[in-house]
């Protein structure tokens, strides 16, 4: 079970831990309700948003800075770079880590890729995996 970093906190006799929040960009109807479904599904502990091209995403990440965001590389372009560090370098999203989706392994600047067709197994090793590496520093 994946938990987000920090003491829970204690609110009268219920122990309430912060969830973490995923963000899933992907202009392809059938990858985003996939991925969100299995957050939520099969990943207990997550909030998730989704969008369908940079711009949505842009704008979540003001109201839902998320701890994960998972995306299709191709939506960034040759922009990749610029993005990643736009959002790297904002307090609230500075902690933010990504997961892009693509036909082939072939992006920079994230902390994984998952090759497209996205299998269930795959996306919740990998997420589970770059938020424990992230913990562990």
């Amino acid at each position: 079970m994946m938990a987000r970093i920090g003491e829970p906190s204690n609110s009268g006799d219920q122990v309430s831990v912060p969830r973490l929040r995923a963000l899933v960009v992907d202009d392809d109807e059938d990858v985003l309700v996939f991925a969100a479904e299995a957050l939520n599904s099969f990943a207990p502990g997550f909030d998730v948003a989704t969008g369908r091209d940079l711009e949505a995403a842009l704008l979540w990440l003001d109201v839902f800075p998320p701890d994960i965001v998972l995306f299709d590389q191709n939506l960034c372009g040759k922009e990749i770079d610029s993005v990643l560090a736009g959002i790297r370098s904002n307090r609230q999203t500075r902690h933010c880590k990504f997961v892009a989706f693509s036909d082939a392994p072939r992006a920079t600047g994230v902390d994984a890729v998952l090759t497209k067709p996205l299998h269930l197994q795959a996306l919740l090793t990998t997420v589970r995996s770059v938020l424990e590496r992230s913990s562990s520093l």
